[in-house]
């Protein structure tokens, strides 16, 4: 599938899903929110999962820090 081809299949389903369209986001903003609300499981398993070659590329480019998990890591303690 070409670079175009992607977009042309989002912005329909976007439509039938009552989503806005967020400029300049793509199929990107999407696989960032799914690796992002996909931190707990396995690393290995969220990679394979979502197509990624790497951990790397994951965790540099798609899995982002969210307020509620980074205050959850600011209050965790161990027993």
């Amino acid at each position: 599938m070409g670079r175009t081809g992607p977009k042309k299949r989002l912005m329909p389903t976007e439509k039938a899903v009552v989503i806005e369209h967020q400029q300049h986001a793509g199929w990107h903003a999407f696989r960032r929110g799914c690796a992002t609300s996909r931190k707990h499981p396995s690393l290995q398993d969220v990679r394979k999962a979502g197509g990624w070659t790497d951990e790397t590329t994951l965790m540099r480019w798609y899995q982002h820090a969210t307020p509620i998990e980074t205050r959850r890591a600011t209050l965790y303690i161990v027993d």
